[in-house]
């Protein structure tokens, strides 16, 4: 879990400190910036070390935990696929999306689509944690009475 921590609080620091080495191609030729491998690696970080953190998904094996643990894992397997779904949308690893282009791929319109791919795979992640995180708070409130 230390590593997923580690990996998110870098693509944090990195996108947010230093923004011009989002734009940064590494590999000449290649265009494959590093804000995009930074994303990418904190889509996959947020929900492993959400999953990781909490102990009680591990420990026990109820149904209402099994859903959970389930709807991390998805969260995880979006974060792998977002980077090759912008590929797809946008047909460029920079994500660059112009409203000139006459095929649906890498139109304004995509790149509307990226944009709820983003957002819907950051909220999708923060709403199971927090269901989760509240879901256990009243089970626990219910429990006492």
């Amino acid at each position: 879990m230390f590593g997923w921590t580690l990996v998110l609080l870098m693509a944090i620091a990195v996108l947010v400190l230093t923004p011009s080495l989002a734009v940064i191609r590494p590999v000449n030729g290649l265009d494959f910036p590093i804000g995009t491998l930074t994303t990418w690696l904190g889509f996959v970080a947020l929900p492993s070390v959400l999953f990781y953190a909490i102990p009680s998904l591990h420990a026990r094996s109820t149904g209402r935990v099994r859903v959970y643990r389930r709807l991390f894992i998805m969260c995880i397997v979006l974060g792998c696929l977002w980077g090759i779904g912008g590929y797809l949308l946008a047909g460029n690893w920079a994500y660059n999306f112009s409203g000139n282009s006459p095929a649906f791929q890498g139109s304004a319109e995509a790149g509307v689509w990226f944009m709820r791919l983003t957002y819907g795979i950051a909220v999708l992640t923060l709403s199971v944690a927090m269901l989760y995180g509240l879901h256990e708070l009243l089970c626990r409130v219910i429990k006492r009475r």
